[in-house]
């Protein structure tokens, strides 16, 4: 990210607030990332929790469908397969209730050739790969509104600095953000208020700057 910011101010891309942003969003992700890949226990623990989950779910969904217990011993292989899924599909926006509830709404009853399904065919790429094919539109959706959150939350929390750094205009901008958290302002709008807050503080900075550098050239 290092590297990302050097050319993005060697290309002039610092200059453009709302790029600088996506780029602040994509750096929070990474952080985000990293924190997980330092902190084993906490990711290993929910990897567990939806592990677990997803198989109870299996096991009462086979249970409905062929009026059988599935007693088949789920060896470590196949619990890291639904672990591997689980995160993939928790990445893309999906949880794995609606994955089985798919899988045994919709696909099953239509291919009786996978009827009974082993929980290793819930796992495979092809499963997964029509599943996601079939929820493509779906797919964009989700990650177009997780963009739109994250751009919310970020304005928020913008909103928030412009508070504090314009104590006279407080009660302005915390209309603006009950406004704003209640769909009465654009998400586009309130961009432009807090980048407009933003650019006269960065203003007002300046002008104090200039002013201690001409005090201090006067003495």
């Amino acid at each position: 990210m290092a590297t990302v910011w050097t050319m993005a101010r060697a290309f002039g891309i610092d200059k453009i607030p709302a790029a600088c942003r996506y780029f602040q969003l994509a750096s929070d992700e990474i952080d985000r990332a990293l924190f997980e890949q330092k902190n084993p226990v906490v990711t290993r623990f929910k990897e567990d929790a939806e592990r677990k989950k997803f198989i109870t779910i299996f096991k009462w969904r086979y249970l409905q469908l062929t009026d059988l217990e599935y007693n088949s011993v789920i060896n470590p292989m196949e619990a890291r397969m639904i672990s591997q899924v689980c995160v993939s599909l928790i990445g893309k926006g999906f949880s794995p209730e609606e994955y089985l509830q798919w899988l045994f709404d919709d696909f099953l009853p239509l291919n009786d050739k996978f009827v009974p399904p082993p929980i290793k065919f819930t796992c495979s790429g092809f499963t997964l790969n029509k599943f996601l094919y079939e929820r493509k539109d779906q797919l964009k959706q989700k990650k177009d509104e997780a963009l739109r959150s994250q751009l919310y939350v970020d304005l928020v929390n913008r909103a928030r600095v412009c508070m504090r750094q314009n104590p006279d205009e407080k009660e302005k901008l915390v209309r603006a953000v009950e406004k704003f958290t209640s769909g009465g302002i654009m998400l586009e709008d309130m961009r432009k208020l807090v980048e407009g807050y933003e650019e006269a503080y960065k203003q007002k900075q300046a002008n104090g700057q200039a002013e201690i550098i001409n005090e201090n050239t006067t003495c």
